[in-house]
């Protein structure tokens, strides 16, 4: 719990820094993780973060299936579960993270590949990526944006897990040239 509230911490106030005001006001960014379970537990860690804050953020969980863990609560969570994704309220879940009242997107598995959200200006990845997965991880930022003046120019990916030298080995295994821009 100690660990996943300081990242928590971490990730909100990056977001809120760097990423909220990108494309209008309309960025999002996606929350990696390492498992279903850690999905709920950062879910439940990140809201509670955002209220006592509170901070205008809307979040959102995807995963498959259930998960049990007596420590977040005594019933099984399910995505489309009142605690953790209260006003899915039966919608699809990426049409309800295209809205304007949900910025941050928590993932386990799910939306790794094939999610195509141009908004989506930022990732935060606590949990190991390796090869192909990396690649298509970490290309779902690369979905262009433009709407009159405002285009996007700007990603950020902050990584908790991986190795820039790890990242850009994956990258050059798909890619002729990969290189890294370290942040100013």
């Amino acid at each position: 719990p100690y660990n996943i509230s300081q990242k928590v911490q971490i990730v909100v106030e990056h977001f809120r820094a760097n990423v909220q005001e990108l494309l209008g006001g309309k960025a999002k960014a996606m929350v990696v993780l390492q498992s279903r379970k850690e999905a709920v537990r950062w879910k439940l860690a990140i809201d509670k973060y955002i209220k006592e804050k509170g901070y205008p953020l809307g979040t959102l969980v995807a995963f498959s299936g259930e998960v049990v863990d007596k420590e977040s609560g005594p019933e099984p969570f399910t995505e489309t579960n009142q605690t953790v994704n209260p006003d899915l309220k039966g919608q699809d879940l990426k049409e309800v993270f295209a809205g304007e009242d949900y910025q941050l997107l928590l993932v386990a598995n799910k939306f790794q590949t094939g999610f195509d959200q141009p908004l989506l200006s930022a990732m935060y990845i606590d949990r190991r990526l390796a090869g192909v997965q990396a690649v298509q991880t970490l290309s779902r930022l690369n979905r262009a944006y433009k709407s009159g003046d405002i285009r996007k120019d700007t990603t950020y990916v902050l990584d908790f897990s991986d190795s820039s030298d790890e990242v850009l080995k994956a990258f050059s295994q798909y890619y002729g040239k990969a290189e890294l821009e370290a942040a100013t």
